[in-house]
């Protein structure tokens, strides 16, 4: 075995758009669960969500971490915190979050039988009072499926997503038999655009899926202020804070990826994290079926003790991974500057931990080409939004999004070299304006 960090590439001579950063501690913690003869389900599992349990419901105090700065212990890895504010726990609500069974009854179905306009939107994200829960899972996917199943939703709702957004979201929605209504995006940030999600509530809408995009905090007091149920997509937001809270403390609901190429890598995978107690118990009695009392329809969505212990091993560094993405989107600011062109924006309280670093570009695919031929790999960061697909038209600002957002290499595997190679390109592509 090869010591020290070790590097997957696509192809020799081209820089790609993504690789996971895998070292010898990885390799030494799933080693360990290989020699134990423990391989499914089992403690590493259940280290992995009592991670997630600290790190979303860290003790009150002041952190560290403005000024691209992430906190400095894992439980409290969050990014570009302003110096000086206190850390505090999500605001009890409420009881009762999610639904009374998986059918759709009870609290919240109650709600939904209101216009949009009575629905009264509560004081925090419709949280249960109480600690946070997590279920660790299969992938993110799965994440989402559970979590929709156990807030009862169902044929006959509708639930809200970005059109500009990964295609998982309309499955994991379809999946449970419920309607996805798509919403347009922010122009600036490229997150879901919260007047837009109220302009498109129904008497049937049952919850927003909200992803942080890029690694940018989605607007989530406007979202929450709807009186919907915020389901908060973290699959690119680990580490990342809204108004000094982490992305995923705020919603009914988060959900996490571990996906060869997100932030932290396991292969796959993914975790749900909610304060609803409820919520927790029904999504972890549907993730596997075996010795149950009942023969309720219940699914194999287990992570495996492999899965969790590399999770782990990559959450323990979340910090380090944090920093070394912000350096380098701090580089490639300038270039983006000294060629008269504006850097992704940081909006004040919305953090940004860089998963992806996409601007705008007047000339995307002949961008993307000259990168290319300069061999680095960029790429449109969503293949296509899920309006073409339906040939749905509107959605004018994700329109102008996908024509024009480029993503370049940025991660924490990136080389010395390899990231001088990336600016270098990017500067002879990009005319001064």
């Amino acid at each position: 075995m090869q010591s020290g960090k070790i590097i997957f590439s696509e192809s020799r001579g081209t820089i790609p758009h993504s690789r996971p950063l895998l070292d010898d501690e990885d390799f030494r913690a799933v080693m360990a669960v290989l020699n134990s003869g423990r391989l499914a389900q089992g403690e590493a599992v259940a280290a992995l969500e009592e991670d997630f349990v600290r790190f979303l419901e860290p003790p009150h105090r002041e952190l560290s971490g403005g000024d691209d700065k992430p906190a400095s212990a894992p439980a409290i890895a969050v990014s570009e915190l302003p110096a000086g504010k206190e850390f505090h726990p999500a605001p009890a609500a409420r009881a009762g979050g999610a639904h009374d069974d998986y059918a759709g009854t009870g609290d919240a179905a109650g709600k939904a039988a209101k216009g949009p306009e009575e629905q009264t939107p509560p004081t925090a994200p419709a949280q249960a009072a109480g600690s946070f829960g997590a279920v660790a899972v299969s992938s993110g996917t799965a994440a989402l499926h559970l979590t929709l199943l156990a807030l009862g939703i169902g044929a006959g709702d509708e639930v809200i997503i970005p059109s500009y957004a990964c295609v998982a979201l309309w499955h994991a929605v379809r999946y449970t038999g419920a309607e996805p209504v798509l919403a347009d995006s922010e122009t600036e940030t490229f997150n879901i655009y919260a007047a837009d999600v109220k302009r498109r509530r129904t008497v049937k809408t049952r919850a927003v899926i909200v992803p942080h995009l890029f690694g940018q905090s989605a607007d989530l007091r406007e979202l929450i202020a709807l009186g919907i149920p915020v389901i908060e997509d973290c699959a690119q937001s680990l580490g990342c804070c809204y108004q000094g809270r982490p992305t995923g403390s705020w919603g009914t609901a988060a959900v996490f990826s571990f996906y060869a190429t997100k932030v932290i890598a396991a292969g796959e995978g993914g975790l749900i994290a909610s304060r609803d107690a409820r919520l927790i118990e029904k999504v972890r009695d549907l993730r596997d079926y075996d010795e149950k009392e009942s023969l309720n329809l219940r699914f194999n969505y287990k992570l495996t003790d492999i899965q969790a212990a590399l999770a782990r091993s990559q959450f323990s560094k979340l910090p380090s991974l944090i920093d070394r993405r912000l350096m380098i989107a701090r580089r490639y600011d300038h270039v983006l500057l000294g060629a008269g062109r504006e850097p992704p924006p940081r909006k004040d309280g919305r953090g940004h931990i860089f998963f992806r670093y996409v601007f705008l570009h007047d000339a995307a695919t002949t961008f993307l080409s000259a990168m290319e031929e300069r061999g680095v790999t960029c790429r449109r960061p969503v293949f296509r939004p899920l309006h073409h697909y339906l040939q749905r038209p509107g959605y004018e600002a994700t329109e102008y999004i996908w024509e024009h957002a480029v993503s370049v290499p940025l991660y924490p595997g990136l080389s010395e070299e390899e990231i001088a190679a990336v600016a270098g390109a990017l500067k002879s592509s990009l005319p001064v304006q």
